[in-house]
């Protein structure tokens, strides 16, 4: 593949489409024989592969992923559009340099998106991250145990994981319920992290992985890509415990950021990239995709190979183009079917299309556009009547243009060409008001997207009466909360998923548990190993009941 290693100089080539040849002085040679057998089922497999075929397989993966990456470029777009829609940037009121508006006029934005967003958010946090702990334990037949000593024990561990031993989970995860409701998908990624020893649940913003467009949901995806951003530190401590080949890799390169990160960088009011070398990060990609590796290739019965694609995690530095870490992604144990491990849980909001769920962006990002167009107008319209600007007539020939955009309080000459009285040489401008239709309006565009966005009061009061019966409150009350209901429902069935991603890491790597509660003394640690293998895990939240409001009212 236009890739060898030179034994004289030690040095790995790669020949370039264009001709030309980058060389790699120094690279590491790996185990001269790809076919030796790991150790270990998950070890690290670069360190088995020719460093030839690495490099192979790394211009061949940042390949696929820059087409992903384009694949998506409206999708951004949007979200870029979108942070402005938000209304949470400072603004003040044009000046007449500024796109050609005149002095004083308005810049607000209608916080309907906004709203919607943040009720999304408070509605989620309150019924999925409760102050006692997410999670219930169920028996594996799948009924809810009452009564057991033992499921009310290990209940409580498990929310002291989510708690108070793993404290990033409930501010991390609330995060992602804006992000999910702003753009339509969150994503929660659970792995076995290495440096914090321990099973975690991280939330990735849907900008950070990136999905191949042939996709409709992420298990059916050919390639999985999550870009991290890491610091030197990081990767020097991924290197050293043995997460991640030992590489030297170069200073990062002075990267430019995405539209979407810089816009989110400009709404905060801050730089999102460093002038600093010796701060720059460096771009890993954490792919999770198929493939025939040469020296691992799936044989049949015979000892064949079959030329089957399996499933692989892969890491990579993006400047250097280095592999720095190769393994296998199916259970050890599911050797039949090599299903791909779960790692990734997406939340989605309203699923349409594709693989990205819509979210209240699209959903109001018209109306939101509208509302503040309207509102803009009411604003501008109070200022011209405090401030109206006006005409006086002036003596001469021909008028220099038939532009008369007047400032509030400002004044146009005009030429009356031998006419007499225009209001006895100077006259207000005509404004005129917009009047009750236009207010009615923009009520009603409000009172739809609310309606819409599922942030409208659940029963307005003059739907209801003294004398209605049960039964009828009860179904407008289902009719008013249905979008909400039907966003909770799926939020459930992804926590639950989550959930039973987790418990299989903890089962996976027990001893990282007992590390947590060793010294409390509540345990022991057949107990613990034994209760993990007994027992479900499922959210605490009620399917049936989307927000505390509606509880209330039912």
């Amino acid at each position: 593949d236009g890739v060898r290693y030179d034994e004289d100089e030690d040095a790995l080539e790669i020949e370039q489409g264009d001709g030309g040849v980058i060389i790699q002085f120094g690279a590491p040679r790996g185990n001269n024989d790809p076919n030796a057998p790991a150790e270990d089922f998950y070890e690290n497999l670069a360190e088995l592969i020719d460093p030839a075929t690495l490099a192979s397989m790394a211009y061949d993966l940042l390949e696929g992923i820059q087409a992903d990456e384009q694949s998506r470029t409206q999708w951004i777009a949007d979200r870029t559009r979108g942070m402005d829609l938000l209304a949470i940037k400072v603004e003040t009121p044009r000046t007449s340099l500024e796109g050609g508006g005149l002095e004083g006029m308005s810049s607000v934005r209608h916080p309907l998106l906004l709203e919607a967003c943040i009720r999304h958010q408070s509605n989620s946090k309150r019924e999925l991250l409760p102050a006692d702990g997410p999670v219930k334990v169920k028996d594996l037949q799948g009924s809810t145990v009452e009564g057991d000593t033992q499921a009310e024990k290990f209940q409580q561990l498990m929310n002291r994981l989510f708690t108070d031993l793993a404290p990033e989970y409930y501010p991390d995860t609330d995060r992602m319920f804006f992000d999910q409701g702003f753009s339509g998908m969150g994503f929660k990624k659970g792995y076995h992290c290495p440096i914090r020893r321990r099973p975690v649940r991280d939330t990735v913003q849907g900008k950070d992985l990136i999905v191949s467009n042939d996709a409709t949901d992420i298990r059916s995806a050919t390639r999985v890509t999550h870009q991290l951003t890491m610091t030197k530190a990081t990767v020097k401590r991924m290197q050293y415990v043995g997460a991640w080949r030992n590489v030297n890799l170069m200073q990062p390169q002075q990267k430019q950021d995405n539209r979407l990160t810089q816009k989110q960088g400009n709404v905060q009011g801050i730089e999102t990239s460093t002038k600093r070398p010796e701060d720059q990060q460096y771009t890993i990609y954490e792919v999770y995709t198929t493939r025939d590796l040469a020296g691992f290739e799936h044989e049949d019965e015979d000892g064949e190979a079959t030329g089957l694609p399996l499933p692989y995690k892969i890491t990579l530095d993006k400047d250097r183009r280095q592999i720095l870490e190769v393994r296998r992604n199916w259970n050890e144990d599911a050797e039949d079917n090599f299903e791909p491990r779960r790692v990734f849980t997406a939340y989605p909001y309203v699923p349409m299309f594709g693989f990205y769920a819509t979210g209240l962006l699209h959903i109001l990002g018209n109306t939101t556009t509208a509302v503040t167009a309207a509102w803009r107008i009411l604003l501008d319209s109070g200022m011209f009547a405090n401030f109206p600007g006006f005409l006086y007539a002036k003596n001469g020939g021909r008028q220099d243009d038939l532009s008369f955009r007047v400032p509030p309080g400002g004044g146009a000459a005009v030429d009356l060409n031998g006419a007499e009285d225009i209001r006895k040489t100077i006259m207000p401008m005509p404004y005129k008001d917009p009047g009750a239709s236009t207010v009615g309006l923009v009520d009603n565009i409000i009172a739809t997207g609310q309606r819409v966005g599922g942030t409208a009061d659940l029963i307005s009061q003059d739907k209801i009466s003294a004398n209605q019966p049960v039964g009828t409150t009860m179904a407008l009350v289902e009719q008013a909360a249905i979008t909400v209901s039907a966003v909770h429902e799926r939020m459930y069935v992804s926590q639950a998923q989550e959930f039973a991603v987790f418990l299989d890491l903890c089962r996976e790597d027990p001893e990282a548990i007992w590390r947590l509660i060793e010294k409390d003394g509540t345990w022991t640690k057949e107990e613990l190993f034994e209760t993990l293998e007994m027992y479900n895990l499922v959210p605490v939240a009620d399917p049936n009941t989307p927000t505390h409001i509606h509880r209330i009212m039912q």
